[in-house]
């Protein structure tokens, strides 16, 4: 799913949908990542990286996720809220994890 037609969706769920889309987006990020922990490479340095990511990503989640939830209409729009989750997920290398966990999201967020 590109970033457009993320946004596109993304912005078309109305608040409640948007509450469920981020928390299971949440929670699928959280199954995606389970291998990295795992993991028995000896690249400690790029697991590193990528848990430092996985950080970053859950907390712009539940950050935008308590802001729905608090009616929050100082919140990020929801374009930039779906670049900078692809934009972090491109730099700590989990852009393939965080497609599986939107996927997952839009998919059930829609259904009431």
């Amino acid at each position: 799913m590109t970033q457009p037609e993320l946004t596109t969706r993304y912005a078309a769920l109305d608040s409640s949908a948007k509450l469920r889309f981020l928390a299971i987006a949440a929670h699928f990020l959280t199954i995606s990542l389970r291998g990295d922990s795992n993991s028995n490479s000896p690249n400690l340095p790029d697991r590193v990286h990528r848990l430092q990511g996985a950080n970053e990503l859950q907390h712009h989640l539940s950050a935008e996720l308590l802001h729905h939830h608090h009616g929050d209409s100082k919140r990020y729009p929801d374009g930039v809220v779906t670049a900078i989750l692809i934009e972090k997920a491109a730099y700590y290398r989990l852009a393939r994890e965080l497609r599986w966990s939107l996927t997952q999201a839009i998919e059930r967020a829609q259904v009431s």
